[in-house]
């Protein structure tokens, strides 16, 4: 068997993308983190080339289970958005990702159902094509999307605009800390609102315009919203696998999470733009 910390630093260097991030998340040296994905690296060759993956699956299996049932170094992963709402908070025994690792260098459902990460605060066009099978989503709140452009942009402070104003003075651009299926869905999105020929010359020397929700400011605070309304929803979810949607850690960071984000954002909770159906 594999010994736990040797698979700790391994799924931690995999879920936070450096040997830096990994060493300052588990407080311990970068060259630790270095020699041990070495060896993890050529233990996983040894293991394919004797066709025997699979062992690394099952202590896989084996360590999320000692975690749930210790009570220890459970991970969860949570985009820009959220984990600036939450980072403050304390979820033992759950260990939650740095802010600047919002985009993972593989999808956050893919290490969650490989169980290098225990649970992901996801946006729906993450889960919209999960296995149910698989994984369980518990709702956290909704709201609607919004589309925006930097405060300095005229267009911001204009009343009454459409489709057509919109987007003959601005150009799409992808939020830099979403991850890409969201990317994806705000492309397909906004080609239904606004037929402006993105990526052409002229497109590209436009102010930029994004698709965000309430949250977004919290991360971009440069940004406001256009006056214009979509009625398009927007959910996000507490994600785990399926196996422990009912585990009494799980559940309590589900409140938890809903109660933290319930505190920070009062206001807007308030005025409507959030809807809270944890």
């Amino acid at each position: 068997m594999l010994e736990a910390e040797h698979l700790r630093i391994a799924d931690a260097y995999e879920w936070l993308g450096t040997g830096e991030r990994a060493a300052s998340a588990l407080f311990i040296n970068q060259s630790t983190v270095s020699r041990n994905i070495k060896q993890f690296r050529a233990l996983g060759d040894h293991l394919k080339q004797c066709n025997c993956i699979e062992i690394l699956e099952m202590e896989r299996f084996i360590h999320q289970k000692w975690r749930f049932d210790q009570g220890r170094d459970l991970r969860l992963h949570a985009f820009s958005w959220t984990n600036r709402l939450i980072a403050k908070s304390s979820f033992v025994p759950w260990m939650l990702n740095l802010e600047d690792v919002s985009v993972t260098k593989k999808p956050a459902l893919e290490l969650l159902e490989r169980r290098v990460i225990d649970a992901v605060c996801a946006p729906y066009p993450l889960i919209a094509a999960a296995d149910q099978d698989v994984f369980a989503c518990l709702p956290l709140y909704r709201s609607c999307l919004q589309v925006m452009a930097n405060q300095d942009c005229d267009v911001v402070h204009e009343k009454g605009l459409r489709s057509g104003d919109i987007g003959a003075r601005t150009a799409l651009v992808a939020l830099p800390f979403v991850p890409q299926e969201a990317a994806r869905c705000s492309v397909q999105l906004d080609g239904m609102f606004f037929d402006a020929g993105n990526g052409s010359k002229a497109a590209m020397r436009r102010p930029a315009r994004y698709w965000g929700t309430p949250l977004t400011p919290l991360v971009m605070p440069g940004l406001s919203p256009l006056d214009y309304v979509t009625s398009i929803p927007y959910e996000e979810y507490l994600v785990v696998r399926k196996e422990w949607a009912g585990h009494p850690h799980v559940s309590a960071l589900h409140r938890a999470i809903s109660q933290s984000m319930q505190m920070a954002l009062g206001s807007q909770l308030a005025a409507g733009l959030i809807d809270f159906v944890a």
